[in-house]
């Protein structure tokens, strides 16, 4: 379902990238003129959203390929043959990069219906093949070699590897794009354009002789004549070739880690994530836990509904003691940020809540507690229900003291934060019982929310109210997504129980 999910976002992240010029928005424009929507354009408009999706949420789709093996119990069957390590590794890494090639080929009949709609040059099959290949092919051996080598790694197999991946992204991402506004770009840099935006950047600016351009949804001067963009600089194609050379490193150090399944090394965690760093740090946080021990005792007070609801909200908080310390740092910020920067409080407290939330749709069935749940009376049927309650309680308990202070004095950006905790509270049940993955739940929320900081003025990327500018159309579409993805969800487990 993961997959589907992806080739959907990139399908229409696509679509809309390349805006009808009749609209007064351009995929591409250079000194206010649009490009021509030719093959060339439309392969580059296209590629410069899905190289954003391709290069970050890639790494949580195929970031579980060996934890998969682990859990299946083939690692033990596939380690007792006498392939080496580096074969083992190699499969695993050509197909991890295949199966993002897939993805990134989904791109191509996509393009070529949005170019045929704008009807402005002929389709030509071979300028998007070798468009996307340039870009994409350095891109997906990386991604793919950088989850395999964080898989051989005990401290990076958990959140914390998926955190510091996103990181990792935004810092090349930042790297690259300046250096292809600076119509220049050595060795090095070209070596460290693994995201291909800094090469697509340089690219446009040679050929338009100019650093003045936008890719993406852009305005344009309609007086003015449309260029023609003429095509890549083959000559400079070498450059690219470049970026290869981190994926085939990354790849050594994979080997060099891997652990080829023996026991002694792959412990019990690794059955449900490989987060022995993370589990540490939790059972040194566990003292924390004591501080809930009055809320358990009030537990029986309260309704059965609500009693099962605070009862999963704060077993989060037992089994996962860094998330009480993440509230308690999260208050404090929101006490102590200025009113006018609430916003940027609202980042951190959303952020926390929103991976806090990301497995409670999962953790019943890899701890193997729902064989149990599941003899309770009516519990399939009010499953959603409750997991849904759990996560959105969680949020909000985050978010409670930002919210009261926006309610005070932007009650319609408090709004906006609540829609916010909706959506997140949605998709993270909708990615968990659906795609049975809390990391492709991070990597979504993490680009949003890179979006959402890098487009400050943009609604339609203000999904928390973070900047303050979503519209009444922004939070009705993101409500509308978060409405239509549940009862995905409970469409599909109705068919499945039945």
């Amino acid at each position: 379902f993961s997959t589907v999910i992806m080739v959907l976002l990139v399908l229409i992240g696509g679509f809309y990238m390349v805006p009808d010029p009749t609209s007064g928005m351009t995929v591409i424009s250079s000194q206010d003129r649009r490009v021509q929507y030719n093959a060339i354009a439309v392969a580059l408009g296209g590629a410069s959203l899905a190289t954003l999706l391709i290069s970050l949420a890639g790494f949580y789709l195929t970031s579980n390929s060996l934890t998969r093996d682990v859990r299946t119990r083939m690692g033990a069957i596939m380690a007792a043959t006498p392939v080496s390590n580096s074969a083992l590794l190699l499969g695993k890494w050509l197909g991890n990069a295949g199966y993002l090639g897939c993805i990134v080929l989904a791109l191509i009949p996509g393009g070529m219906l949005v170019q045929s709609l704008r009807a402005e040059a002929p389709i030509v099959l071979t300028d998007y093949l070798s468009v996307y290949a340039l870009i994409f092919l350095p891109q997906i051996l990386f991604v793919s070699a950088v989850s395999l080598w964080f898989e051989t790694e005990r401290w990076l197999r958990g959140r914390l590897g998926d955190v510091l991946y996103f990181f990792l992204w935004v810092g090349f991402l930042s790297l690259t794009i300046n250096v292809g506004e600076d119509m220049a770009m050595t060795s090095w840099q070209a070596m460290l354009d693994v995201t291909a935006m800094g090469f697509v950047i340089w690219q446009l600016t040679l050929a338009f002789g100019t650093s003045s351009l936008s890719i993406g949804a852009s305005t344009f001067d309609a007086s003015l004549a449309p260029v023609i963009l003429p095509g890549i600089d083959w000559s400079m194609a070498w450059l690219r070739a470049l970026a290869l050379i981190p994926a085939l490193l990354v790849f050594s150090l994979a080997v060099l880690r891997f652990h080829r399944y023996n026991p002694d090394r792959v412990k019990a965690e690794a059955a449900v994530g490989g987060q022995a760093w993370w589990q540490g740090f939790n059972r040194r946080l566990a003292f924390l836990s004591a501080l809930l021990r009055p809320l358990w005792r009030l537990l029986p007070l309260l309704p059965a509904p609500v009693r099962r609801v605070m009862a999963d909200v704060l077993m989060t908080f037992v089994a996962t003691p860094v998330w009480l310390l993440m509230l308690a740092i999260g208050y404090l910020i929101a006490v102590l940020t200025p009113t006018d920067s609430l916003g940027m409080s609202l980042v951190f407290c959303l952020s926390a809540g929103a991976l806090a939330c990301a497995d409670i749709g999962l953790r019943d069935e890899q701890s193997g507690m729902w064989r149990v749940l599941a003899t309770a009376p009516g519990l399939q049927e009010r499953f959603l229900r409750w997991k849904w309650f759990s996560a959105l309680t969680t949020l909000l308990l985050f978010v409670a003291v930002t919210v009261i202070r926006m309610l005070l004095h932007a009650p319609a950006q408090a709004l906006m934060v609540l829609v916010g905790v909706v959506l997140c509270a949605s998709m993270a049940l909708v990615f968990a019982l659906l795609a049975h993955s809390a990391k492709l739940f991070a990597g979504a929320y993490l680009f949003l929310l890179y979006l959402s900081i890098n487009a400050k003025g943009e609604p339609a990327f203000d999904f928390a109210g973070i900047n303050g500018v979503a519209t009444a159309a922004s939070m009705t579409g993101y409500l509308l997504a978060a409405v239509l993805a549940l009862s995905l969800v409970w469409l599909t487990r109705r068919a499945q129980s039945n």
